[in-house]
């Protein structure tokens, strides 16, 4: 009713406060539902009955035209139904009638096409409208600037949140590098809004296994192993970088890890064929050290122990490893630290010792002494496989777990707790910590 209490004076004389008598008397010529807000919908059981009512002499001539259009599109438009941004001014569409959203450019294609063009140049209705609503028209005329953006965005996704939208425009826009549209985007958010720095597009079956970052002549890059064993390493602009001597590997890689050892940048790689590839970045032309552990390897984690550096593999069988970086030489090697893959490894330090910490489907998370392989700490039950480890580098939660239930959790090593975070709609198989202004 409160779309239609808007729409009454149009077309009727009578105070609105007898809208609801008045659907009751039409209740014969209407079907109602309930909109996804609880709210009931309304609608003329035949369509015929509709062309009648705009005063169409042949049901369909007008193709749903109606001599009212443009005053009703007007009115829904200005009515207040609609909010607007108290300092800007701008339509705000967060607070619109579900059914507004759906069908608003239904009623501004029946009036004049200029309606059309002013709601699809707002960025803000484009983020809160069903795309399945709003891709006809996009798709039905010329696509340049934010409609172009959308077409590219939402051809195959359908993000169900207004945040879901914005995120995927936004990565979207990052690809293109389109200025303006990327202004526009964001200034329908709060400075202190996460925002895709640099998107790049890989190349065809470029599915990415795993992923690290490090540092090659004094510029950002990320190495990504892709699903046809091919190692590129890629610029922070985008931009590929090649030759280079990981490019095409026998083993299939499962992970990647980087730390810097003696001054120089190293990355490890691990996969199936149960070995770590340790490589020299600033050493382009030289081979890998190669460094066996006989498990398949599913993660992989570098960290400091004194002046030395340890490499961290998780098997598929199970175990974890823990070898010396610089030798490869073993430091322990426990054969059944879970009961399954063992699905992530990081490290840490706690209470000043090196630690690493590992995570399977088992569920369990448990703590490792870098220096000696032996047991830190009681391992911890996640309550769910887990999908995705990281540690913090302060805080009174440092470990961070996402499960393939979906759920995230923060755990606290010496209070033996987990703080439990917003749940995902599906698995969790990837998680990263950082400081933002101070705080982890």
């Amino acid at each position: 009713m409160e779309v239609a209490s808007v729409l009454v004076p149009l077309f009727h004389t009578g105070s609105v406060e007898g809208l609801q008598k008045l659907a009751n008397e039409c209740r014969f010529y209407t079907r109602t539902t309930v909109d996804s807000d609880g709210t009931s919908l309304y609608r003329l059981f035949h369509q015929g009955l509709a062309d009648y009512l705009c005063g169409v002499a042949e049901p369909g001539s007008a193709e749903g035209r109606c001599s009212d259009a443009t005053a009703i599109i007007d009115r829904l438009l200005t009515s207040g139904l609609v909010g607007h941004d108290a300092l800007t001014g701008a339509r705000s569409w967060a607070t619109a009638a579900p059914y507004l959203l759906r069908h608003v450019l239904s009623h501004a294609a029946a009036a004049d096409g200029e309606f059309v063009k002013a709601l699809l140049d707002d960025t803000d209705f484009l983020i809160h409208a069903d795309p399945d609503q709003v891709l006809p028209y996009v798709l039905g005329g010329t696509t340049s600037g934010m409609t172009a953006v959308y077409a590219d965005a939402f051809a195959e996704r359908r993000p169900t949140t207004p945040e879901a939208r914005r995120f995927l425009l936004d990565i979207t826009v990052a690809q293109g590098r389109d200025a303006a549209v990327l202004r526009s985007l964001r200034s329908t958010v709060s400075s202190d809004s996460w925002q895709p720095y640099r998107v790049a597009r890989l190349p065809p079956r470029g599915t990415v296994r795993a992923l690290t970052t490090t540092v090659q002549d004094g510029d950002l890059v990320t190495l990504i192993a892709d699903i046809d064993n091919c190692v590129a390493l890629w610029q922070v602009n985008g931009t590929r970088r090649g030759p280079w001597p990981l490019e095409r590997r026998s083993d299939t890689v499962r992970a990647l890890a980087s730390t810097r050892m003696d001054g120089r940048w190293v990355v490890v790689s691990g996969g199936l064929a149960g070995r770590l590839d340790v490589w020299d970045l600033e050493s382009v032309a030289g081979a890998a050290r190669v460094v066996p552990i006989v498990s398949p390897v599913r993660a992989l984690a570098c960290g400091p122990v004194r002046d030395r550096h340890v490499v961290v593999a998780g098997g598929a069988d199970g175990s974890v490893h823990i070898n010396w970086l610089d030798s490869g030489a073993p430091i322990a090697w426990v054969s059944e630290a879970h009961t399954g893959p063992v699905t992530a490894v990081a490290c840490t330090t706690v209470a000043g010792e090196p630690v690493a910490v590992s995570a399977g489907r088992d569920g369990l998370i448990k703590y490792w002494h870098l220096g000696s392989g032996l047991p830190f700490a009681p391992p911890l039950d996640n309550g769910a496989p887990v999908g995705a480890l990281a540690c913090a580098p302060s805080g009174s939660h440092p470990v961070v777990t996402g499960g393939l239930d979906g759920t995230v959790r923060f755990w606290s090593i010496t209070e033996r707790g987990s703080v439990l975070g917003e749940a995902h709609a599906q698995a969790v198989r990837a998680v990263a910590c950082t400081e933002l202004g101070g705080v982890p």
